[in-house]
């Protein structure tokens, strides 16, 4: 550039130097300078003609070194990411051409980095499809590499937690001990359980990344959460203890009767007779279990549609309170029922539902002494009805509330066992309230009594 400028500079001074030469020759020709003057004018026209030239090429090197400090700063920061950044130049300027080449230039590589950023690699599609949860880290076991299904299993978002190491961000030391084994070269498979608050089970397998030249680049971890299957396994394995340990009273005592009828009891008419009517209780409580399974079999399988109608909650009640007023009657317990006039019909199973109310009265009753009282009161809000059923019975402790819904669970397992319950009714009351997108609430003191409530949303569709 500096070329440049002098050759601008010594042009200006020849043509400056050409012109007033000129000039002098016609004033000496025209008489306007004496003869011994003239030289003096031309040394003098010389010396001006430099100082215009050199003045000028400065001029010209300042605009140029102002251009070159543009294009530098604006080089700069493009190259430091910023693609928006442009060269600010006259397109007239002697750098300007150069400058339009650098914007243009920007602007296809802003294009093309933007057009490949939307664009997914295979191994991308492939990652964000899955079901497991991947995560990949360096060799110092930071996490470069986060997918979709990782976060939702992990509840983080993948930007929070890359560059951090696995022992930071995993709240188990048993994940590191994996991702250890595998930094030495070996996969590791195990079952890890994590609190973050709540208890998961989590099968991960961890493998080592390796370079072509078995360099340690890091590790890969497929993670599956198996903590419904865990769970659904355990309440299977205890569903079939229940049902086995269910089973084998009643059997055993109808064995048991059966054996002493025949060795000779059958000919004392007493004892057949009373052998008889327990053989008959016990089978009876059989029969009550076996129904009472095949309903909580229904009710669980996704596969068998749960039918709705629009049924008045009023008539529903009180089919459910008509099945017990002889039980009533006979242990002295007062039933009542409250129905609110004009209450709204709902989409309801009506069968499904009577058995629900049914096993709630049927509790009430048993564990109401004689001379107490059992209410039923249908209450109609804004958006949901509800069925209260309360008593005057002994009560659940505290500590049992949040057990009573469990299959086969008893507060009092004497009485339960003497007044034929099978464990399972409050179950099935729970499941059948559930699957109409209700739910079931349950109150009780010591020596006072319980109420349980049913809540229905009003908007349910058949």
């Amino acid at each position: 550039m500096q070329v440049s400028s002098c050759k601008a500079a010594l042009l200006c001074f020849f043509i400056s130097l050409f012109s007033l030469l000129a000039v002098t020759l016609i004033l000496v020709l025209l008489h306007v300078l004496p003869g011994s003057a003239w030289l003096l004018w031309v040394l003098g026209s010389t010396a001006i003609a430099s100082a215009t030239s050199l003045l000028v090429g400065l001029v010209l090197d300042r605009k140029r070194m102002e251009d070159l400090r543009e294009i530098s700063r604006a080089v700069r920061a493009i190259t430091q990411g910023e693609l928006e950044q442009r060269v600010h130049l006259t397109p007239r300027s002697e750098l300007g051409k150069l400058a339009a080449d650098i914007n243009h230039m920007v602007e296809y590589v802003r294009d093309q980095l933007r057009e490949l950023s939307g664009k997914k690699t295979p191994m991308e599609i492939v990652l964000s499809n899955m079901a497991d949860g991947v995560l990949v880290t360096d060799a110092q076991t930071r996490i470069i590499m986060c997918n979709p299904a990782a976060e939702k299993i992990f509840g983080f978002e993948a930007s929070r937690v890359m560059g951090r190491r696995t022992i930071e961000v995993f709240p188990s030391y048993r994940v590191e001990e994996l991702v250890s084994k595998a930094l030495g070269g070996e996969e590791a498979f195990s079952e890890v359980e994590i609190y973050d608050p709540r208890r998961r089970i989590l099968k991960m397998k961890v493998s080592p990344l390796q370079a072509e030249r078995n360099e340690m680049m890091g590790v890969v971890l497929v993670v599956d959460d198996v903590t419904k299957v865990r769970q659904l396994e355990k309440a299977r394995r205890e569903f079939t203890a229940n049902v086995s340990h269910e089973l084998r009273t009643p059997i055993s005592a109808i064995q048991a009767l059966a054996e002493a009828l025949l060795e000779g009891a059958s000919h004392d008419p007493h004892l057949s007779t009373r052998f008889a009517e327990s053989i008959y209780q016990e089978t009876r409580q059989l029969g009550n279990l076996v129904e009472d399974i095949l309903y909580l079999s229904r009710l669980e399988s996704e596969e068998i549609p749960l039918h709705k109608s629009p049924v008045s909650p009023g008539v529903m009640a009180e089919k459910a309170v008509d099945r017990f007023r002889a039980q009533a009657k006979e242990k002295r317990i007062e039933l009542k029922v409250k129905i609110p006039p004009n209450i709204s019909p709902i989409a309801v199973n009506e069968q499904y539902m009577i058995i629900s109310l049914s096993n709630l009265l049927d509790n009430a009753i048993k564990y109401t002494p004689a001379g107490g009282t059992v209410s039923v009161i249908l209450e109609e809000g804004a958006e949901e009805i509800s069925f209260r059923v309360s008593d005057t019975g002994a009560g659940i402790p505290t500590r049992e509330l949040p057990r009573i819904f469990e299959r086969f669970y008893r507060v009092d397992k004497a009485r339960s066992h003497e007044s034929g319950s099978t464990g399972l009714g409050l179950s099935i009351a729970k499941h059948v309230v559930e699957k109409h997108g209700g739910r079931i609430e349950v109150k009780s003191f010591l020596g006072k009594g319980s109420t349980f409530t049913i809540h229905l949303p009003k908007n349910t569709q058949p």
